[in-house]
């Protein structure tokens, strides 16, 4: 069972902190789920700092995107600080990454970013999407495709403000918040038939209903959970296959510094006040705790 133990690196140069001890409990559970013969997988990562040449991020090769596009010059991708760029005037642009049939039970969507400046107000300026069947273009999945999805609302002001949006129901997630500082989004999508209980990012344990979602943004250092469990109204793709990103609407600067997919639900643990890792394991899968040395 050598992949139980392992979870491959995440975001920029991860630091993992290995407990000394386990607490009863989750022993308990490493020696349930030890019959079980499933990995962690990440599906998908990229972190931008192997090349400033935009071009090497897209092809058919491990962690390309299928692709990062534009429909015009309002719109530029650029590599910068070993991030990916976004800086819209107009047009529109979507990173597509098409899974090959990963058909995943759950999907866990992890995303490093920044929205560096917000120069023109609109609802859902940048979406985010999972389903199947997507295609390159530069516009958001339909509801047929979608099995998921949600957005961000850019508002331009004396402060610049963003605020995350439920696109299915159309209610806003949150608080909203200023723009120039780096933010987590953590985001599991449960498609695997039954409901999932796992370890939030807080801390605590929670339900991730089958067919539902829950999200959660780190902010000023700061895990706020935006979406738990929303109702699907209008999205009836069944399959998790594809993940993808548009910027159509606003304008601003966008920096992504690194995208991760994976095909587990582990949640990113606050660190204990020990200075000790906390172990935890969802669908009969072990992972480690990590932090992102990006500040």
């Amino acid at each position: 069972m050598d992949g139980i133990w392992q979870l491959p690196p995440v975001m920029k140069e991860p630091i993992f902190e290995r407990a000394g001890f386990l607490p009863s409990i989750f022993v308990t559970v490493i020696f349930a789920f030890s019959a079980v013969s499933a990995k962690a997988a990440i599906l998908w990562e990229q972190n931008f700092s192997g090349s400033t040449d935009l071009a090497s991020y897209v092809g058919t090769g491990a962690n390309q995107a299928d692709g990062i596009s534009t429909s015009g010059a309002g719109l530029v991708w650029s590599i910068a600080d070993d991030s990916l760029r976004a800086l819209r005037t107009g047009n529109a642009g979507a990173i597509t990454i098409n899974g090959d049939d990963w058909n995943a039970a759950v999907l866990q969507v992890e995303i490093r970013m920044q929205i560096a400046d917000i120069t023109s107000t609109y609802g859902s300026g940048l979406m985010f999407a999972a389903g199947s069947g997507f295609t390159t273009g530069n516009s958001h999945p339909g509801n047929a495709l979608t099995h998921s999805d949600f957005g961000i609302n850019f508002a331009d002001g004396a402060i610049d403000t963003y605020q995350f949006r439920d696109h299915n129901t159309g209610t806003n997630l949150g608080s909203a918040l200023q723009t120039g500082q780096w933010m987590d989004v953590w985001w599991g999508i449960n498609n695997s038939g039954s409901d999932l209980t796992y370890m939030k990012p807080d801390g605590t344990i929670g339900t991730l209903t089958d067919g539902h979602w829950d999200l959660w943004v780190k902010a000023e250092d700061v895990w706020s959970q935006l979406g738990n469990n929303p109702a699907n109204l209008v999205n009836t793709g069944t399959v998790l296959d594809d993940f993808k990103i548009t910027y159509q609407n606003a304008s601003g600067d966008i920096l992504f510094d690194s995208i991760r997919l994976s095909d587990t639900i582990i949640a990113v643990v606050p660190e204990p006040s020990t200075g000790l890792a906390i172990w935890l394991f969802a669908m009969g899968v072990g992972g480690r705790r990590f932090r992102s040395e990006r500040v």
